[in-house]
């Protein structure tokens, strides 16, 4: 069941803030903040390398290769390999082949332990004799069940995008490998799984996992503090730049996270009616209390506000509604700089934050939080049960 997950800002306020939601289970030719340890993409269904220019990465096929996934023995069991019908919208890399099979398949990727990054890139169309809407499947890895009886043509229709990817994070102990297997439903006789293409890229320790001996992730509406240990698999559901532009992955900091713009699609009517976007692109950005790696530049530089009328803003709050499943836990990171020259002391701007029907804080002050304009600050690293609503009418 599909829900949403509003985030309220009450007045006065302004922002500098991206939303960064994970559900539970580098641009001008400049070196990326952070390098990666492991780093590898995977074209399916491809023999050789190829380049892609989008993101100016080499991308590695998986026949004949390195990455060629183990299959089980069986006549029924090999997979297939498909080039995906001419499009002239659809990214050449990793979109326009794929590997194909009515049974299971496995890679085996060597890399080294700690956190990492795992994207899974689809083009949900009929492959010759495979139709879209048939394609039906799991996908473990190292193992988490990251994916179970996946319709990806359903959300790729339902998202309105052509091209989805799933992005997770698990963490590599000892073992320094990591299996991925994809496997056919067993609802449906007909059922099949693809993959086209898949990526693994290290992250900075602990950049979403809580540190050792650490409880410092507030949980709302509870009494609790809580981590997410390395045990946990997390999945990245909406990562957004507000006010600002979609960034793309090789202008992140290093790891090729894509960042997403608020736009009107999360927006409230009122808010996307009153709402005003500035920006401060000559400000120099400070990270002092959180590392620069933690989100590109251009997030801080922009934001979005409730504006200057205070009769306006006494009629709305600065409302986002984010589609997510109920009874899953979220990881919300918000993170904040104040970059207007007239808010230079803490108490000159304060507002209130309410995640998913519940305050989150009463007297928020980004000024506070990071120590003086132009500071960056990730602030209000929670954590939520989000419920349906008769869950939730039965909870307050």
């Amino acid at each position: 069941m599909w829900m949403t997950a509003c985030f309220i800002f009450s007045p006065p306020l302004h922002l500098s803030l991206f939303l960064h939601i994970i559900g539970s289970l580098v641009a001008g030719g400049l070196p990326p903040i952070y390098t990666l340890v492991d780093f590898i993409t995977v074209n399916c269904g491809y023999s050789g390398n190829l380049f892609n220019k989008s993101d100016n990465r080499n991308w590695t096929g998986d026949i004949d290769s390195e990455f060629s996934p183990l299959e089980r023995l069986g006549a029924n069991s090999t997979s297939l390999v498909r080039e995906a019908p001419p499009s002239s919208t659809v990214i050449q890399v990793p979109y326009a082949t794929v590997r194909i099979s009515r049974s299971e398949f496995t890679y085996i990727f060597p890399v080294t332990s700690g956190q990492k990054l795992i994207r899974l890139h689809f083009y949900p169309v009929s492959y010759a004799d495979f139709d879209r809407s048939e394609a039906l499947f799991s996908v473990k890895a190292g193992g988490y069940t990251l994916l179970k009886d996946f319709n990806v043509s359903a959300i790729a229709d339902a998202s309105r995008v052509e091209m989805p990817y799933k992005e997770f994070c698990v963490n590599i102990g000892e073992e320094k490998s990591l299996n991925i297997t994809f496997a056919s439903s067993r609802a449906s006789p007909d059922s099949y799984v693809f993959i086209n293409g898949i990526e693994i890229v290290s992250i900075p320790t602990n950049l979403y996992y809580s540190p050792a001996q650490s409880h410092w992730i507030e949980y709302i509406g509870g009494q609790i503090n809580y981590t997410i240990e390395n045990s946990t698999a997390l999945e990245m559901v909406h990562r957004i730049n507000i006010g600002g532009s979609p960034l793309s992955s090789n202008q992140d900091t290093g790891m090729y996270r894509n960042w997403d713009a608020d736009d009107d699609v999360y927006l409230d009517d009122l808010s996307s009616r009153f709402s005003v976007i500035p920006s401060n692109t000559r400000i120099q950005l400070k990270f002092f209390s959180i590392p620069n790696y933690t989100a590109p530049s251009e997030v801080y530089q922009s934001g979005r506000s409730m504006g200057t009328n205070k009769t306006i803003n006494k009629s709305y709050n600065l409302t986002w509604d984010f589609p997510v499943d109920s009874k899953f836990h979220y990881l919300v990171r918000l993170h904040f700089c104040e970059f207007q020259n007239q808010i230079t002391s803490s108490g000159d701007r304060t507002f209130q934050i309410y995640i998913a029907n519940q305050s989150a804080d009463q007297d928020a002050d980004i000024i506070q939080w990071s120590g003086g304009n132009g500071d960056t600050s990730l602030q209000r690293t929670t954590l939520c049960l989000c419920l349906t609503p008769p869950e939730l009418e039965a909870r307050k």
